[in-house]
């Protein structure tokens, strides 16, 4: 990219990667960390639907009156 704004192991908006890709990552990296003998935790959380109980009128509202945009 040419900001170099995109994480190393993003996979989002990069060529040739895919979700499968990811969760393969993800899964090498909790069985190498099992496999040292330590502790993995995976936690998901689904906030697809979250952001549609948003009141996007308010959100932006507030967010000129913080100056985060």
């Amino acid at each position: 990219m040419e900001n170099n704004l995109l994480l190393d192991l993003q996979s989002t908006y990069r060529a040739n990667n895919l979700t499968e890709t990811a969760v393969l990552q993800v899964m090498s990296d909790i069985l190498s960390t099992l496999d040292s003998g330590e502790l993995a935790v995976l936690m998901l959380i689904d906030l697809s639907a979250a952001f549609d109980t948003v009141n996007h009128v308010t959100l932006l509202q507030w967010l000129r009156s913080e100056e985060v945009l």
